[in-house]
């Protein structure tokens, strides 16, 4: 994770080599006229001094962005935007570049920022969307035959297709695989395999039930063939566009020879196409004979692609910026909307020990996977609280945190004017929460990624509130399975008669004579909802209106039936 003042470091090494240049420039000047002549350190302090404004952190990250983004379609830097893409190349968040997550990103930078403010920030937010995504990768990869080229005063364009036909050469060697044999045994070279499956909604963690890279089977000294084919163009892999296309039209950006280009097609292709099926010893597959023409295969080659996709989800839920910070405000026991998720009884696994490039791609990428705990669930007793007052006293507030930060969002984004920071708001949140998002966009009768309007957050209001209020209901009728006439007993004497009706089966029959006690549950959930709102965030609570209110009852009105 990047230090505090890696921004301050970067611009810094700008301000040095800018100021070396001027001095440099100024000596130069001098000795035309006078070959002894010699800088005072007071000369070259002035000279530092001068560039002190134009390198200040936010004076400076306003000029770099103060060019049109949009423009820019080219992944070689001219001499003006080279700083530009120095600075969309820096990473300042869990394994993404500034360009590629500029929210989480942002979030370190932001606290150090003397000259800070929340516009500024949406006005950087904008204009870097503008820069096509894939040019900062292919900048990164091209960076050092770039530099090269600029250092030799030549164009990199040569260089450049130089290194893409060292790329091609290397590539016949490798196999693109979606299993790794050497994951059984690091000498297994078969089979090399690679299985495409279409998605299926049956629940099962398979190929084709996820959206993962691709793997490749070659010599580790070769492994930028991954990296190459792994560049993005347009939104679409180089790797995806040599499988589609019989034309040679992605290989032309780096080289405008019809011959050279067909070369590299081939070469490719031999990496893209030459699978293998043939078993061996090595990778231990365990067959169980059914009859006489089918079996269980037992043990499965390893799948590579999904290990690997498992555990960069893991790894976002643990170390991203979000987390970390909302992991030092339950220390601090400080309330924070966007929360955290941990998973437990985890176990890490390498493979390759300490050269784990000689196994696959993705395991030199990666390192390392992650084993889930697999041992059966512990059957345990519910823990029924009686309750001796109230039903609501019994709850436990806690257990609806999700909602609650998701009530504030809304709270939050009816206040905001500015529709992108809406939306940035409630997107946010759906992300962490899929389920609303689709009964959002069921209820919605149309999608959402336009941004997010008034209404929808009426409607994720009232979803949320559902939510809360099913939870509620499950309660009540785990303490509806008691015993019937439970109410009765001494400890329970100070029970209302209408929350006796509500939680108490003996009385089911009074349920379906009478309102007054599902008037008084609705009065009673709609106040204790609003309460914990106000509780859960203390002096950072938004005001809940009438309007608010009585949605909160209209919502709970809709499921009586529920109750009854």
């Amino acid at each position: 994770m990047i230090e505090k003042t890696e921004i301050e470091r970067f611009i810094g090494a700008l301000k040095t080599n800018a100021v070396k240049a001027k001095i440099e420039s100024v000596i130069s000047e001098n000795k035309v006229s006078n070959e002894s002549y010699k800088m005072s350190p007071k000369e070259k302090k002035i000279i530092s001094e001068s560039f002190d404004e134009q390198y200040e952190v936010v004076t400076w990250i306003d000029e770099v962005l103060n060019v049109d983004l949009s423009a820019i379609s080219s992944f070689i830097p001219n001499d003006k935007q080279i700083e530009l893409f120095e600075f969309l190349s820096l990473n300042f968040s869990y394994k993404t570049t500034l360009k590629e997550d500029f929210d989480n990103n942002l979030l370190r930078l932001r606290e150090h920022l003397e000259n800070y403010s929340a516009e500024k920030f949406i006005v950087w937010q904008l204009k870097i969307k503008q820069l096509n995504p894939d040019l900062i990768p292919l900048y990164l990869f091209f960076k050092e035959f770039i530099a090269e080229a600029k250092n030799q005063n030549i164009t990199p364009c040569q260089l450049i297709q130089d290194e893409v036909s060292v790329i091609a050469k290397y590539a016949t060697s490798g196999t693109m695989i979606s299993h790794a044999s050497k994951f059984s045994h690091p000498a297994a070279t078969y089979p090399r395999l690679f299985i495409n499956k279409e998605f299926e909604e049956d629940g099962f963690v398979r190929t084709g039930n996820a959206e993962v890279d691709f793997d490749l089977h070659i010599n580790s000294a070769y492994l930028k063939v991954y990296r190459f084919l792994s560049l993005r163009i347009d939104g679409k892999s180089i790797k995806d566009y040599l499988i589609a296309e019989s034309t040679n039209s992605v290989l032309s950006l780096f080289c405008s020879d019809g011959k050279i280009i067909h070369e590299w097609q081939e070469s490719f292709n031999k990496c893209l196409n030459s699978q293998n099926e043939q078993t061996n010893q090595l990778i231990k597959q365990v067959y169980f004979p059914i009859d006489k023409d089918s079996y269980h295969l037992l043990s499965i080659v390893f799948p590579s692609r999904l290990a690997f996709e498992l555990k960069k989800r893991i790894e976002i839920i643990k170390y991203s910026d979000e987390s970390i910070l909302a992991k030092r405000d339950e220390k601090k026991d400080i309330f924070n909307e966007h929360g955290f998720s941990t998973i437990s009884n985890i176990t890490l696994q390498r493979y390759g020990g300490d050269h784990p490039k000689n196994i696959s791609a993705l395991n030199n990428k990666y390192q390392d996977v992650y084993l889930l705990d697999s041992c059966p669930p512990a059957l345990m007793g519910i823990n029924k609280t009686l309750p001796k007052k109230s039903l609501f006293d019994s709850l436990w507030r806690k257990i609806f945190l999700n909602e609650i930060r998701g009530l504030h969002r809304i709270l939050r984004a009816e206040n905001e004017d500015v529709p992108q920071k809406r939306s940035h708001l409630i997107n946010k949140y759906l992300q962490r929460n899929p389920d609303f998002q689709t009964v959002l966009i069921k209820q919605s009768k149309g999608d959402i990624t336009d941004g997010i309007q008034p209404h929808h957050l009426n409607i994720l209001f009232n979803i949320i509130i559902k939510s809360m209020l099913d939870q509620i209901i499950e309660k009540i009728w785990i303490i509806r399975a008691e015993e019937k006439n439970w109410t009765s007993g001494k400890r329970f004497k100070s029970l209302a008669k209408k929350q006796k009706i509500l939680l108490d089966q003996y009385y089911i029959e009074e349920r379906s004579q009478s309102d007054d006690w599902f008037v008084d549950f609705n009065d009673k959930c709609t106040n204790w909802i609003i309460e914990g709102y106000k509780k859960e965030l203390a002096d950072k609570q938004l005001p809940l209106s009438k309007e608010h209110k009585k949605s909160i009852q209209k919502v709970i009105a809709k499921n009586k039936q529920v109750l009854l």
